[in-house]
């Protein structure tokens, strides 16, 4: 038998319900920001208390990217929903118009003000974490909220030891045939218990696909607190996947309308999946359709997000949505 102390830890599923719905992930990550020292004294201070930090991580952005994105934010007073007028505006037009400045926003010269201050600060705890110290820019997509776990990746990495598991589905994925609900939901909720996943929250990407394997996911407790549906027409889904190809000497992606092979020889050597083709496609998007309905069903609370936009505007969208409190449920 293994040994209880380096047996892998398995929070329940019940546990992160529990933690979401007392507020306690909230609670504890003002804690930790109210731990963390923002001016040299407050630094100097933890130190003699012993307190000394492995790492220290600092954001940085120009002040005019700054200034941008906190005097662009806007509440919507009755959902609590944040939006901003240069990143994520509401499509809905009624939204849109009662959207109001939040009274604790700053302004402009405010803003540069307190920025000023802060550098000052900044310089000087820079200097007492000079040996632990790693700047890192903040003018870029928050890619690392959360542990992400693609239910497709994840059967591929599965499939690729020589576990009883992975020998089970491995004829499934060779010949493209869809794995059973029953053994993609085991091997789901095992990635979804341990550790990084329970403290840092997780993103299934292509689950669930129909209303059973939506089901069964919530008996097993493994319940998502925000859903999100990316809308196209699709024509677009075609044009995207249909036109792009990979080159199998640098495994770099192209499309032909978005990324075009850099000349012609690339071009001439590139490969298209069988997989991508119209006719699959098609039926593949039959059958998220036929299924479609059904889910936005079993998740009215779902946010719908426009897909036909250029990546960095989709990623904003969905970014706002999930590092913001969730509103308040009220109970009758």
């Amino acid at each position: 038998m293994m040994d209880a102390t380096v047996r892998p830890l398995r929070i329940p599923p019940e546990m992160a319900i529990y933690a979401e719905k007392h507020d306690i992930f909230h609670l504890v990550q003002g804690w930790v920001l109210e731990a963390i020292p923002k001016t040299q004294e407050e630094a100097l201070r933890l130190q003699e208390a012993g307190i000394t930090p492995d790492h220290v991580v600092m954001l940085e952005a120009p002040d005019v990217v700054l200034i941008e994105r906190s005097s662009g934010k806007r509440i919507d007073p009755v959902t609590g929903d944040v939006y901003h007028v240069t990143f994520m505006w509401p499509e809905s037009e009624e939204v849109a118009q009662r959207l109001e400045t939040p009274s604790t926003l700053m302004s402009a010269d405010l803003i540069a003000k307190k920025l000023q201050q802060f550098h000052t600060e900044a310089h000087a705890l820079k200097r007492t974490y000079h040996s632990c110290l790693k700047t890192i820019s903040a003018d870029q997509p928050h890619v690392d909220v959360f542990s992400q776990v693609c239910c497709g990746e994840l059967l591929k990495a599965v499939s690729a030891d020589e576990s009883h598991m992975g020998e089970l589905i491995k004829p499934y994925l060779e010949s493209e045939q869809q794995v059973p609900s029953s053994i993609v939901l085991q091997i789901l909720t095992e990635r979804l218990s341990r550790m990084d996943c329970t403290t840092r929250g997780w993103v299934l990407h292509g689950f669930p696909q129909d209303v059973e394997q939506a089901e069964e996911l919530q008996e097993s407790n493994f319940i998502p607190n925000r859903v999100f549906f990316l809308e196209m027409t699709d024509d677009i889904a075609i044009e995207r996947v249909t036109l792009r190809g990979v080159d199998p000497v640098t495994g770099e992606w192209y499309h032909s309308l978005y990324k075009p092979a850099p000349g012609p020889e690339v071009q001439a050597r590139l490969r298209y999946k069988p997989q991508h083709s119209e006719a699959q496609l098609l039926r593949r998007l039959k059958e998220y359709w036929n299924h479609a309905a059904d889910l936005q069903a079993i998740y009215p609370q779902a946010v719908y997000i426009n897909a036909d936009q250029d990546p960095h505007t989709v990623f904003e969208s969905l970014e706002s949505r999930l590092v913001g409190q969730l509103p308040k449920v009220l109970s009758n």
